[in-house]
């Protein structure tokens, strides 16, 4: 099943996108469900954690009232890396959609909003439904795998199965029968304990599953990563080398590097919130003693008025003596 989720705080862009939605799922073959949110609600974030095995295209408002995308975002991809997220708002909030990896990032002031966004959505769906997918859940964090990408699927230990693809492999939670039923007829059997994609036949090394290439891809049971290898992993992440170039160089799992990158993602976020909340605390503090010193001000400004007035008062009779002195 599909699953749209659209957050908007204005009532007339959530009637046209779920018109739109509605519109675009007609001719299609597949069942679906829209999800319509006000603003990102506790409701809307109950959602994110639930039905994982779906796969969601969420349409997002970028100038909702409580502004909360970025931490809505962030909730999402924690666990999930597969749904596509569609972003709406003005011009000036394309750098979120760039900065978050949006799918698309759709301009509501522009005349042709709608065409663009229909042209998204079906594009999407177009390559949603059309291409076979095999969706799995491990260690709480969702992963797509479209069929065609996979070159080969083995045996590992008892009721585990490497599923190997161009870029990477993944180490699951599920027998090698489990999932030749999910297969179509172009996987055939190399081995017993091994299914290979025929189409694949030129790149796939299937004839020798346990080659050098494939043992380099395949993680080691119980490995433990030091704190420096993990934080060397992550400075080559974020330095742009690829997610296949680092697990080979370490050896790990692809789930392995992803929840680094997640929990890192998540923390620096926090660290980010921390920071700014004590920002906040220390403008607040300053805004505090800047008023005291106003009043402080004020008060000195009083007592001088004060003072001026009774050195006034004093010149005077001192003026009224020195005449009435001179006159006798």
């Amino acid at each position: 099943m599909l699953e749209f989720v659209v957050v908007d705080d204005n009532l007339f862009f959530q009637l046209e996108i779920k018109k739109m939605i509605q519109n675009c799922m007609k001719r299609k073959n597949v069942s679906y469900q829209i999800f319509v949110y006000d603003d990102y609600t506790k409701g809307a974030y109950e959602l994110t954690s639930k039905n994982k095995r779906n796969m969601r295209i969420y349409l997002l408002d970028t100038e909702t009232p409580s502004k909360k995308i970025q931490d809505y975002v962030q909730k999402i991809r924690k666990y999930d890396f597969s749904s596509y997220m569609i972003g709406l708002g003005g011009e000036e909030n394309l750098f979120l959609a760039l900065r978050n990896m949006f799918t698309d990032y759709i301009n509501y002031h522009q005349p042709q909003w709608k065409r663009k966004l229909k042209e998204s959505i079906e594009f999407l769906l177009e390559y949603e439904v059309k291409r076979e997918i095999l969706r799995f859940i491990e260690n709480d964090v969702q992963y797509t795998i479209h069929i065609d990408d996979i070159h080969f699927l083995e045996r590992y230990k008892r009721k585990k199965t490497i599923i190997q693809t161009e870029s990477c492999s993944y180490l699951i939670s599920y027998t090698l029968e489990e999932l030749k039923y999910k297969l179509p007829s172009y996987f055939v059997y190399k081995n017993p304990a091994c299914i290979y994609n025929y189409n694949h036949l030129v790149i796939s090394s299937a004839s020798n599953v346990n080659d050098e290439r494939t043992r380099n891809h395949q993680p080691q049971k119980g490995k433990r990563y030091s704190k420096k290898d993990r934080q060397k992993a992550l400075y080559m992440y974020y330095s742009g080398i690829s997610e296949e170039q680092i697990i080979r160089k370490f050896g790990m799992h692809i789930n392995t590097l992803r929840i680094w990158i997640a929990k890192d993602k998540t923390y620096k976020y926090q660290k980010s919130e921390f920071e700014n909340l004590n920002l906040q605390n220390q403008i607040t503090t300053l805004h505090s003693k800047n008023m005291k010193l106003k009043m402080e001000n004020q008060n000195l400004k009083r007592e001088k008025i004060k003072a001026d007035a009774t050195c006034e008062r004093f010149r005077k009779a001192v003026h009224i003596l020195s005449e009435s002195g001179d006159e006798t």
